[in-house]
């Protein structure tokens, strides 16, 4: 079975390097190292991304998610929230 990138459904890191209209324009994101966050986030200094990019997730190092399989998101796609100065994925489940 080939697996498809789960796709970022929304995100409110407005000060994210990557986000433009609520949308994350990384081709693929980083989730998760100490706990389940974008590990991608970057201040906005300048613009990151391609713009007309649907971003997606890369990669999910939180081994207790319910949606990681071999490392991989299998969630149809997430959203990413502001919490305590950084972007978490709120799609976390633990298993």
């Amino acid at each position: 079975m080939t697996m498809n990138a789960a796709g970022i459904g929304s995100c409110d890191a407005e000060n994210c390097a990557y986000n433009r209209g609520a949308k994350g324009h990384a081709l693929a994101i980083t989730a998760g190292s100490s706990h389940a966050k974008c590990d991608t986030y970057m201040r906005r200094g300048k613009s990151g991304g391609d713009d007309a990019a649907k971003g997606g997730v890369g990669a999910c190092h939180m081994k207790d998610c319910r949606f990681n399989e071999r490392l991989e998101c299998s969630a149809g796609a997430i959203s990413v929230e502001t919490h305590s100065g950084h972007a978490d994925c709120i799609t976390f489940v633990r298993r």
